[in-house]
């Protein structure tokens, strides 16, 4: 070998290449270099296979499936809604204006359903010919002034009525949606004792703007409402606003003041109907077992020892006195049979003030394996007489916890909330009634999600709400369904089936 040449080199001595031609021409005939070893696994294998191997894969998720079916599905509850819509805004006058005022509150309804959860989301396309003529056959305008195709109004009109609205209709709407739910028999399974179970609790509505405001005064409280059933609904009945009278006052003391006023708000809603009011430890004291024995509810409240320690001292040496008083705590399994998931003991006519209370204690174990145990305490004038009501008590009471739920899914962010703690308008009767068109919205969602897009999920691959509610809004912007025939559309109960294992 040259000296001059490196070993491995790309040239021979003489500059010229090494013979690397005569490869190549092999492989150009198809044929395998001499002095190369056949790579395992190199070559492809043919395949050879009857019908698609493994799972088939998900469908997408239709939305215009859905589009179709919902304007079908609240048609029976439409001329109420557009009724109180139109009485919200009669300060307004209709015949001097393009859009009805029913058309300008689905505006603002319609987007935070379809997950719009700012105005610039719902101005960004709203003047598709389709979603304008989708928006009116929901607000039943027929007329249009304007000429050409039909538009939409923008969310800066709307918000400037909605600071003159009278959000007592838009109260009475909560009320009126709620009621519809119930004559249609979806609320039969939810009752607990012949009962409706009304959770209470506050929560942020959104900031205000402005200089010279401290403590709790920089932001809008509410205290609302909640219908809970045990497959996960809150349906909002009656909102309050919480307005603090000091700067230091804490949110639990304006909740407990504006009790008085929700306890109002719910006799108009419910009248005669029985009712459980249901609320976390705050609720726990004097003043709220007063305010529910002045308007015949009973109540189930969770009980910590923080709240009342010399009551719940006494509990807790009752049931030590009294060790029969314990059961087991039975839920359901995957196989619709019944098993053992925690155990229940409980302590009768314990003195709280002028009342005299029962206290359940539960210990049940959680879903899954690594989770743990759950232990909870829970204070009712219910009658609790064997470890079959004692548990009834506890799982009802944990179930105070789908109204936090839902409160996380309406501040969601990301497009996939209803826009709660978001400020819409800084005018306060304006953002009271975004509040108030929120709440609809949200329990519009929740039985059609339940009853209908559900049924469509199927065979599809895991859709989220938030997804759904996307391909619901795609679809009415780019179909137009107003010419459409209405017909019945009946719900899927099956979300019935799926309670609460636990």
């Amino acid at each position: 070998m040259d000296a001059e040449a490196p070993r491995g080199g790309d040239r021979r001595g003489d500059g010229k290449r090494r013979g690397r031609g005569k490869r190549r021409a092999q492989r150009r005939n198809g044929r395998r270099p001499k002095g190369r070893r056949k790579v395992r696994g190199a070559e492809k294998p043919q395949r050879n296979l009857k019908g698609r191997p493994g799972r088939r894969p998900g469908e997408n998720p239709c939305g215009r499936n859905a589009a179709e079916k919902f304007p079908c599905w609240i048609h029976p509850i439409l001329s109420g809604i557009n009724g109180l819509f139109s009485l919200a805004l009669k300060a307004r006058s209709e015949a001097k204006a393009l859009y009805d005022n029913a058309t300008l509150l689905w505006t603002v309804t319609l987007g935070l359903l379809c997950r719009r959860t700012t105005r610039n989301r719902m101005d960004g396309d709203r003047n598709d010919p389709a979603y304008a003529l989708n928006l009116m056959r929901l607000s039943r305008q027929t007329d249009w002034a304007g000429g050409g195709e039909r538009t939409v109004p923008c969310t800066r009109l709307a918000f400037n009525w909605l600071k003159k609205a009278k959000t007592r209709y838009l109260d009475i709407l909560l009320a009126e949606v709620f009621r519809s739910f119930a004559g249609a028999k979806l609320l039969e399974k939810a009752l607990f004792r012949g009962r409706f179970a009304v959770a209470l609790d506050g929560t942020k509505v959104d900031g205000r703007w402005g200089s010279g405001l401290s403590g709790h005064r920089r932001n809008r409280m509410a205290l609302e409402a909640k219908v809970i059933t045990p497959w996960k609904w809150a349906l909002t009945v009656a909102a309050v606003p919480i307005k603090p009278w000091r700067d230091d006052a804490e949110k639990q003391d304006c909740e407990l003041k504006a009790l008085d006023l929700m306890a109002k708000r719910l006799r108009r809603v419910f009248g005669r109907r029985g009712v459980i009011i249901m609320g976390d430890a705050l609720y726990a004291c004097q003043r709220g077992m007063d305010t529910c024995r002045k308007n015949g509810r009973h109540y189930v409240f969770v009980f910590k020892e923080g709240r009342s320690p010399a009551v719940f001292r006494e509990a807790q040496a009752l049931m030590d006195l009294d060790p029969e008083k314990w059961g087991p705590m039975a839920g359901r399994c995957r196989d619709r049979g019944r098993t053992v998931v925690g155990g229940v003991r409980w302590a009768n006519a314990v003195e709280f003030g002028a009342h005299s209370v029962n206290v359940v204690e539960c210990s049940q174990l959680l879903a899954s394996d690594d989770a743990g145990t759950h232990y909870g305490q829970f204070m009712t004038d219910l009658d609790v007489n064997d470890a079959r009501r004692a548990a009834e008590v506890a799982r009802r009471g944990r179930l105070r916890w789908v109204i936090e739920n839902s409160f996380k899914t309406q501040k969601r962010g990301g497009g996939d909330g209803f826009g709660l703690e978001h400020t819409f308008c800084k005018d306060e009767r304006a953002s009271r009634a975004a509040h108030m068109l929120m709440q609809p919205a949200h329990n519009l969602w929740q039985v059609f999600e339940s009853g209908i897009v559900r049924n469509l999920s199927k065979g599809v691959s895991r859709p989220t709400q938030g997804l759904w509610a996307r391909k619901l809004c795609e679809a009415l912007h780019h179909y137009d369904f107003s010419g459409m025939e209405t017909v019945t559309v009946y719900l899927n109960h099956g979300y019935e089936r799926d309670l609460a294992t636990g």
